[in-house]
């Protein structure tokens, strides 16, 4: 499992209760200090939580920390992507379709291909479609 924004807030607040249940994390944000940190202190209680420091606005960095923590962990199961970004929505109840929709906009913007494969298969899995393309 991967967490982005894990350094603080949310992201941070994910990690016990995740480790409660077993789950094995990498853990990513630009403080890297702060996420080692983090990393060693859930360690030294027996967890398998690694940091992976990354800036989510630089591309080629995902890629590699991708790679990385597939190589560590043999693949990624669930990633949360709490960093960095929003999407503004209605202010009315969270809109799951919206949320792909709007997502797939934006790597089609940039031309993402493999982003968008990756976010239609999660998609899918939620029963939520996504009907963008790359050119």
């Amino acid at each position: 499992m991967w967490i982005t924004g894990a350094s603080s807030g949310i992201g941070e607040g994910l990690i016990a209760p995740l480790v409660a249940r077993g789950a094995r994390l990498a853990i990513s944000a630009r403080r890297g200090d702060a996420l080692e940190t983090i990393a060693a202190g859930w360690r030294a209680k027996g967890a398998d939580v690694r940091a992976f420091p990354l800036d989510v606005t630089d591309r080629a960095a995902v890629e590699r920390t991708v790679a990385a923590i597939e190589q560590a962990f043999g693949g990624i199961d669930v990633a949360i992507l709490n960093a960095g970004g929003h999407l503004p929505g209605s202010g009315a109840r969270f809109d799951g379709q919206q949320y792909v929709d709007k997502g797939a906009e934006y790597y089609e913007r940039r031309n993402r291909q493999r982003q968008i494969e990756f976010l239609r298969k999660k998609a899918a899995k939620l029963g939520l479609q996504v009907t963008l393309a790359c050119p």
